[in-house]
């Protein structure tokens, strides 16, 4: 098993990899929290990331797993970019009555 966890902005990747049972390969998960505001919250995780592909080194798998879990913070980045746009321009959220 390997483990490695990094922070990236107000977000924090947890990735690991395990070694298969059929010895055939290392397969990885990764879990990412927000850590800015309050208690740490929850905001993706894949425990069979690549369909549970059998990576060949830990260090692959694990490479892989960070590289997933970067992506899903530069969705929720954002995601957390157009909430504020929208909050930001009262015309956007509320409709127009027609004329």
């Amino acid at each position: 098993m390997q483990f490695e966890d990094r922070s990236d902005g107000q977000y924090r990747i947890y990735a690991g990899t395990m070694e298969m049972c059929t010895g055939r390969g290392f397969i990885a998960a990764v879990v990412v929290h927000r850590v800015g505001e309050g208690q740490p919250q929850e905001v993706y995780r894949d425990m069979g990331l690549s369909c549970s592909y059998p990576w060949s080194s830990s260090t692959q798998a694990l490479t892989h797993a960070l590289a997933d879990g970067a992506q899903a913070v530069r969705a929720e980045q954002l995601r957390d970019a157009s909430r504020h746009a929208w909050r930001a321009n009262p015309a956007l959220t509320a409709p127009t009555r027609p004329t």
